[in-house]
């Protein structure tokens, strides 16, 4: 996968716009909204990564993938109590 290529290569921005775009077509994908989350992450934007991790615990609350990934994203952002809640 393409994606997978450019987040490996560190190049978050372009990793971005293609998990968007298979976002767009397939929007209640567990594996695609954890990765454009975790790519999210790299590229600076806890927001988004929150927001997308968020939907993709919703959709598998049993993998912890999304659970990590959001934990992170919440720490970055000074939220810690809500990084220990998804990390616990």
């Amino acid at each position: 996968m393409q994606a997978k290529k450019l987040f490996e290569a560190k190049n978050y921005i372009e990793a971005e716009k293609i998990y968007q775009q298979i976002v767009q077509k397939v929007p209640n994908s567990y594996f695609i909204l954890s990765n454009l989350g975790a790519v999210q992450i790299e590229g600076g934007k806890l927001s988004a990564a929150e927001v997308a991790l968020k939907k993709a615990v919703e959709l598998n609350g049993n993998d912890s993938y999304a659970y990590t990934n959001l934990g992170i994203a919440y720490s970055r952002q000074g939220k810690f109590d809500e990084a220990i809640g998804a990390l616990h």
